[in-house]
């Protein structure tokens, strides 16, 4: 059982990051601005290129998702009745794939 609670707190807090606020991938960017990019090592520079990847596409997503970007008239919220209805539906969204996901895991660990 504490195997599942492990798996399941994993799963949730894993599918919640954010590439970019990974802490080794700021570190290894201030070492290739300080010393250059031959200080790193194959297995530095193949985390940085994976990580920076996955950051830029979490960072183009983001512009094509934030409705800042479109047009004013498009998302726009007309009250907080709307603004309300639209968070809860989006939580709601998350919280069940997380379950589907944390489910299907722990259909193939069995």
């Amino acid at each position: 059982m504490n195997r599942y609670i492990v798996l399941i707190i994993f799963i949730g807090s894993a599918l919640g990051q954010n590439p970019c606020d990974d802490t080794l991938l700021k570190e290894l960017e201030m070492k290739i601005k300080s010393e250059g990019l031959e200080s790193l090592n194959e297995r530095e520079w193949s985390y940085y290129q994976i990580k920076s990847e996955e950051c830029s596409k979490k960072i183009i997503y983001n512009e094509v998702i934030n409705p800042k970007s479109l047009s004013k008239k498009s998302f726009q919220v007309q009250n907080s009745e709307d603004s309300l209805n639209f968070i809860a539906t989006k939580v709601c969204c998350s919280v069940l794939i997380r379950i589907a996901a944390i489910i299907f895991v722990a259909n193939l660990v069995r």
